[in-house]
């Protein structure tokens, strides 16, 4: 096992902009995406902010807070406060 800095880059990510069903409209937009840690491997999660959101931009893991259910990771620009 290796423990995790939990910085990276982004190496993929996509904007949903309608929302599938009625219980999800308030999730929208939202951006998912895909970064490489600088461990090495890629993990998934949610994009706190979408603007500007560009491959192989820096990124720092958050763990947010749900409105119900389990904590998920979030990025944030590294440079974010």
């Amino acid at each position: 096992m290796v423990e995790a800095a939990g910085r990276g880059r982004v190496y993929s990510w996509v904007t949903a902009r309608a929302a599938v069903t009625t219980a999800a409209a308030a999730d929208v937009p939202c951006s998912v995406a895909v970064v490489e840690l600088d461990e090495g491997c890629r993990v998934l999660g949610r994009m706190r902010a979408i603007d500007d959101v560009a491959c192989e931009m820096p990124v720092r893991i958050v763990v947010a807070a749900p409105r119900a259910g389990d904590p998920y990771l979030e990025f944030v620009r590294a440079d974010a406060g």
